[in-house]
């Protein structure tokens, strides 16, 4: 396996973290205006979004995790050690296992997401 494959990887992984701290802005965006009282907020919302919070943060920290281990593969196939090939193998089954970890946190975030403003739509 060659560190080309590692490193291929990285640019999707890059543009999942750009994403998903794009929506985490929005989202902290939203808690401040919760906390400063400037919407109302019943406390299973509020609930809500302290779940969303924790899910955002497990999808993070598993996608920085992912573009680390990536990067540590690409140096190990590029410092062309004996055991690169097995190295490689490991960090990209890692950074994998890592982004859809990551991906499954998001998507029970986003239906978060949608009971929320399903919640706000049927209380007016």
């Amino acid at each position: 396996m060659e560190p080309a494959n590692a490193i291929a990887l990285i640019p999707g992984v890059a543009l999942l973290i750009l994403s998903t701290a794009t929506r985490f802005s929005q989202f902290e965006s939203e808690c401040r205006l919760v906390a400063a009282g400037e919407v109302p907020c019943s406390a299973e919302h509020r609930q809500l979004l302290s779940w969303r919070a924790e899910r955002f943060n497990q999808a993070l920290v598993a996608i920085y995790l992912a573009l680390a281990v990536l990067a540590l593969g690409a140096i190990a196939g590029l410092l062309h050690l004996p055991s690169a090939p097995v190295i490689i193998a490991v960090t990209i089954v890692l950074a994998v296992s890592a982004v859809l970890y990551a991906v499954i946190q998001l998507v029970r975030e986003a239906r978060h997401s949608t009971r929320i403003v399903l919640t706000l739509i049927n209380a007016e």
